[in-house]
Protein backbone atom coordinates (compact mmCIF):
# COMPACT_ATOMS: atom_id res chain seq x y z
CA UNK A 1 0.00 0.00 0.00
CA UNK A 2 1.09 3.44 -0.94
CA UNK A 3 2.28 5.68 2.00
CA UNK A 4 0.28 8.45 2.75
CA UNK A 5 2.23 12.35 2.74
CA UNK A 6 2.86 12.81 6.08
CA UNK A 7 1.75 10.62 9.08
CA UNK A 8 -2.08 9.45 10.22
CA UNK A 9 -1.54 12.70 12.99
CA UNK A 10 -1.13 15.62 10.42
CA UNK A 11 -3.71 14.94 7.75
CA UNK A 12 -6.19 17.08 7.48
CA UNK A 13 -10.00 16.68 7.76
CA UNK A 14 -11.96 16.60 4.95
CA UNK A 15 -14.54 18.89 6.85
CA UNK A 16 -12.14 21.90 7.44
CA UNK A 17 -12.37 22.63 3.91
CA UNK A 18 -15.51 21.93 2.66
CA UNK A 19 -16.79 26.17 2.57
CA UNK A 20 -13.07 26.51 1.04
CA UNK A 21 -13.68 28.33 -2.40
CA UNK A 22 -10.10 26.96 -3.84
CA UNK A 23 -10.43 23.34 -1.79
CA UNK A 24 -14.22 23.07 -3.78
CA UNK A 25 -12.07 24.08 -7.58
CA UNK A 26 -9.72 21.32 -6.54
CA UNK A 27 -11.87 19.03 -5.46
CA UNK A 28 -14.41 19.21 -8.43
CA UNK A 29 -11.10 18.95 -9.82
CA UNK A 30 -10.05 15.56 -8.82
CA UNK A 31 -13.78 14.53 -9.23
CA UNK A 32 -14.28 15.50 -13.19
CA UNK A 33 -10.29 14.04 -13.87
CA UNK A 34 -10.88 10.92 -11.82
CA UNK A 35 -7.25 11.71 -9.98
CA UNK A 36 -5.49 10.02 -7.36
CA UNK A 37 -3.79 13.51 -6.28
CA UNK A 38 -4.44 17.39 -7.08
CA UNK A 39 -2.74 19.86 -6.13
CA UNK A 40 -2.26 23.45 -6.03
CA UNK A 41 1.93 24.31 -5.72
CA UNK A 42 3.71 27.66 -5.77
CA UNK A 43 7.29 27.86 -6.72
CA UNK A 44 10.03 28.91 -4.36
CA UNK A 45 13.48 29.45 -5.54
CA UNK A 46 15.11 29.66 -1.79
CA UNK A 47 17.18 27.72 -0.71
CA UNK A 48 16.82 25.52 -3.81
CA UNK A 49 14.59 25.42 -6.69
CA UNK A 50 11.57 23.46 -5.14
CA UNK A 51 7.19 23.37 -5.24
CA UNK A 52 5.73 24.31 -1.97
CA UNK A 53 1.86 22.79 -1.86
CA UNK A 54 -0.65 25.59 -0.84
CA UNK A 55 -3.50 23.13 -0.85
CA UNK A 56 -3.66 18.98 -1.87
CA UNK A 57 -5.56 16.27 -1.69
CA UNK A 58 -4.57 12.05 -1.85
CA UNK A 59 -7.27 9.97 -2.38
CA UNK A 60 -9.79 11.11 0.04
CA UNK A 61 -7.98 13.20 2.05
CA UNK A 62 -7.16 16.52 2.42
CA UNK A 63 -2.74 16.97 3.15
CA UNK A 64 -0.81 19.17 5.71
CA UNK A 65 1.12 21.53 3.57
CA UNK A 66 4.35 20.38 2.31
CA UNK A 67 7.26 20.79 -0.12
CA UNK A 68 9.54 18.91 -2.80
CA UNK A 69 12.48 19.71 -4.95
CA UNK A 70 11.58 20.68 -8.71
CA UNK A 71 14.22 18.80 -10.19
CA UNK A 72 13.01 15.93 -9.66
CA UNK A 73 9.67 15.60 -10.41
CA UNK A 74 7.66 16.37 -13.71
CA UNK A 75 6.31 20.13 -12.36
CA UNK A 76 9.68 21.38 -13.46
CA UNK A 77 8.88 20.43 -17.55
CA UNK A 78 5.03 22.16 -16.78
CA UNK A 79 7.40 25.53 -15.81
CA UNK A 80 10.08 25.06 -18.09
CA UNK A 81 7.46 25.21 -20.68
CA UNK A 82 5.15 27.38 -19.28
CA UNK A 83 2.35 24.92 -21.00
CA UNK A 84 0.36 22.27 -20.14
CA UNK A 85 2.19 19.10 -19.92
CA UNK A 86 1.36 15.37 -19.20
CA UNK A 87 2.51 12.13 -19.12
CA UNK A 88 0.97 8.56 -18.95
CA UNK A 89 4.09 7.30 -17.51
CA UNK A 90 5.48 9.96 -15.39
CA UNK A 91 7.38 7.48 -12.66
CA UNK A 92 9.57 6.37 -15.63
CA UNK A 93 10.58 9.63 -16.84
CA UNK A 94 11.11 10.69 -13.37
CA UNK A 95 12.58 7.72 -11.06
CA UNK A 96 13.56 9.81 -8.09
CA UNK A 97 10.18 11.75 -7.73
CA UNK A 98 8.90 9.86 -4.55
CA UNK A 99 5.87 12.12 -4.39
CA UNK A 100 4.89 9.70 -7.24
CA UNK A 101 7.25 6.43 -5.95
CA UNK A 102 5.19 6.62 -2.27
CA UNK A 103 2.00 7.06 -3.34
CA UNK A 104 1.93 4.63 -6.59
CA UNK A 105 0.97 7.69 -9.08
CA UNK A 106 1.84 7.11 -12.61
CA UNK A 107 0.14 9.54 -14.82
CA UNK A 108 0.65 13.45 -14.31
CA UNK A 109 -0.81 16.27 -16.20
CA UNK A 110 0.02 19.60 -14.66
CA UNK A 111 -0.27 23.38 -15.86
CA UNK A 112 1.35 26.29 -14.85
CA UNK A 113 -0.56 29.10 -13.24
CA UNK A 114 -0.46 32.64 -11.94
CA UNK A 115 -0.40 32.86 -7.95
CA UNK A 116 0.41 37.06 -8.09
CA UNK A 117 1.20 39.56 -10.13
CA UNK A 118 5.01 38.02 -11.25
CA UNK A 119 3.22 35.91 -13.69
CA UNK A 120 3.90 32.17 -13.65
CA UNK A 121 4.77 31.04 -10.33
CA UNK A 122 2.76 28.07 -9.67
CA UNK A 123 1.38 24.85 -10.63
CA UNK A 124 -1.93 22.90 -10.72
CA UNK A 125 -1.54 18.74 -10.97
CA UNK A 126 -3.59 15.87 -11.43
CA UNK A 127 -2.05 12.13 -10.73
CA UNK A 128 -3.52 8.93 -10.97
CA UNK A 129 -2.20 5.45 -9.93
CA UNK A 130 -3.87 3.81 -13.47
CA UNK A 131 -4.07 6.60 -16.03
CA UNK A 132 -6.73 8.80 -17.43
CA UNK A 133 -9.96 7.63 -19.05
CA UNK A 134 -9.99 10.87 -21.14
CA UNK A 135 -6.79 12.12 -21.45
CA UNK A 136 -7.92 14.35 -24.97
CA UNK A 137 -9.97 16.85 -21.84
CA UNK A 138 -7.39 16.64 -18.99
CA UNK A 139 -6.06 20.40 -20.60
CA UNK A 140 -9.64 22.04 -20.50
CA UNK A 141 -10.26 21.04 -17.49
CA UNK A 142 -7.21 21.65 -15.52
CA UNK A 143 -6.98 25.00 -17.58
CA UNK A 144 -11.05 25.80 -16.08
CA UNK A 145 -9.96 24.85 -12.49
CA UNK A 146 -7.38 27.24 -12.75
CA UNK A 147 -8.82 30.48 -14.27
CA UNK A 148 -11.73 29.05 -11.27
CA UNK A 149 -8.68 29.66 -8.97
CA UNK A 150 -7.71 32.84 -10.34
CA UNK A 151 -11.06 34.47 -9.52
CA UNK A 152 -11.14 33.25 -6.28
CA UNK A 153 -8.66 35.74 -5.28
CA UNK A 154 -9.64 36.00 -1.37
CA UNK A 155 -9.44 32.68 -0.98
CA UNK A 156 -6.43 31.96 -3.28
CA UNK A 157 -4.15 35.26 -1.16
CA UNK A 158 -5.67 33.33 2.23
CA UNK A 159 -4.46 30.15 1.05
CA UNK A 160 -1.02 31.21 0.04
CA UNK A 161 -0.62 33.25 3.23
CA UNK A 162 -1.00 29.92 5.16
CA UNK A 163 1.18 27.69 3.61
CA UNK A 164 4.01 30.40 3.82
CA UNK A 165 3.09 30.65 7.50
CA UNK A 166 3.17 26.79 8.10
CA UNK A 167 6.39 26.55 5.71
CA UNK A 168 8.88 26.60 8.75
CA UNK A 169 6.87 23.06 10.24
CA UNK A 170 6.51 22.08 6.51
CA UNK A 171 6.19 17.85 6.71
CA UNK A 172 8.47 16.82 4.37
CA UNK A 173 7.45 13.57 2.49
CA UNK A 174 9.29 10.42 3.17
CA UNK A 175 12.32 10.10 0.68
CA UNK A 176 12.89 14.36 0.37
CA UNK A 177 16.75 14.80 1.76
CA UNK A 178 17.76 18.70 1.26
CA UNK A 179 20.73 19.31 -0.63
CA UNK A 180 23.86 20.74 1.10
Amino acid sequence: MPRRIGNENSTVKQEEHTDDPLSSALLQLQRETDADMVLLGELLSTPFPRIRCIRSRLDQTWQPNFSYPLDSHPCQLVLAARAFQQSANALAQFPQAYLLIDNGLQAYAGLPVSLGEEGVDGVIVVMSRSGWKSPELLSQQLARAASGIGGRDGALVSAIQRARLLDAGSIIPPGFHSPK
